[in-house]
């Protein structure tokens, strides 16, 4: 930097501070000692014709009063005593990367935990972007840690052998290496940051039940079910037995492993006609009509996994696999579900993956054609 015309004048735990000036080569040499004999060893180097600049923790930066000595001037003569030095330091890395990697494995089991409490929202909701970000940032700290360890490890054994350490090594390369990698992990993190305050955001003003429009849909709706010739009032009523306190909506969303996605409820009555069971009443079918378009057909058959296990309540003995050439995964369940009968399916095409829940007289095999159909 001094080269370059910004010269070094302070340094503290977390920062550098550097002031413009003219380009010029300075030595700067760094300590390692314990805070106990710092004073001492301060007014030994000044002594010696070295300014001292500042501290991070037990390492001190010295910089050559005289620059016009030869930059093979140095205090440490001994390559044991040095060794010694750089062992302090090996220690104070030691103490701190076991309590990093410690935070490691509990940032690891509460990411796991919260990846796997509901892993539905880690495809269609970024859930998985925070706890993966923490886990990225502990781990990579860990890393840094060790290879400062065995760095350290290399240059003992090196001095303990009776060889001095070489001054004025090139690490162009190595900067180059880890500028790479900081500017990679900042990147993945920013990117973390952004799109967990995007989410925030939308949650915050999205509506989460916006009105169904009067246009053609991606996924099948009531008038494909029951026909466009047959009349039927939209009902308002609550179902306190959903999470959707809506009953009629269509909603377009998106995320990261599923960029589009798209979700219709109607709950309708159908004028002059009635439950073809024993139930009495006017006829209320409820359609629940989902397409989720994932990145990829793995994510996509992980998706239908996941949506069986959290939508399995239904029915006893859960989804039942049916083979279809029309699919490349099919999966139906039928039963009671507030005590009426009602049919679901999941099917996988490709990275297209739908899920229908009905709750009327027309059969699951009708529902299926017209989702084909519409595919």
């Amino acid at each position: 930097m001094a080269t370059k015309g910004w010269k070094l004048i302070e340094v503290k735990n977390l920062i550098a501070v550097f002031e413009q000036s003219e380009p010029e080569n300075i030595n700067f040499r760094c300590d390692i000692f314990k805070p106990t004999n710092k004073e001492e060893r301060i007014e030994f180097y000044e002594e010696s014709g070295w300014e001292y600049i500042g501290s991070r923790h037990y390492v001190h930066i010295f910089r050559q009063v005289d620059q016009g000595k030869s930059e093979d001037h140095d205090l440490h003569t001994d390559p044991l005593e040095l060794a010694e030095s750089l062992s302090i330091l090996k220690s104070s890395i030691k103490t701190r990367a076991f309590i990093v990697f410690f935070l490691t494995i509990i940032v690891g089991l509460l990411s796991y935990f919260m990846l796997s409490n509901y892993p539905i929202g880690n495809y269609l909701q970024n859930d998985f972007v925070m706890p993966v970000m923490n886990l990225i940032m502990v781990v990579s700290v860990c890393i840094l840690m060790i290879n400062g360890i065995i760095h350290l490890s290399k240059l003992m054994k090196k001095l303990k052998s009776g060889n001095m350490l070489e001054r004025g090594v090139r690490y162009k390369r190595k900067l180059w290496t880890q500028q790479i990698a900081g500017i990679t992990l900042t990147t993945i993190i920013t990117i973390g940051v952004i799109v967990t305050f995007w989410n925030l955001y939308n949650t915050v003003t999205d509506d989460r039940f916006p009105p169904i429009p009067d246009r053609e849909l991606p996924v099948i709706t009531m008038e494909d079910v029951l026909g466009e010739e047959v009349e039927y009032t939209v009902s308002e009523e609550l179902n306190l037995l959903d999470m959707d306190i809506r009953q009629n909506y269509f909603r377009e969303s998106s995320s990261i492993l599923v960029p589009r996605q798209y979700k219709l409820r109607q709950d309708v009555e159908v004028l002059d006609q009635e439950w073809e069971d024993s139930r009495s009443g006017k006829y209320s079918p409820t359609l629940h009509s989902s397409l989720y378009e994932a990145r990829t057909a793995g994510l996509a058959s992980n998706l239908v996994k996941h949506l069986k296990d959290m939508y399995d309540y239904s029915h006893p003995t859960g989804y039942e696999r049916y083979v279809s050439d029309n699919w490349d995964e099919l999966w139906i369940m039928e039963g009671l579900f507030n005590d009426s009968h009602a049919s679901t399916f999941i099917g996988r095409k490709g990275n297209e993956v739908y899920r229908v829940f009905y709750m009327g007289n027309e059969p699951i095999a009708e529902i299926i054609a017209l989702t084909v159909k519409k595919r």
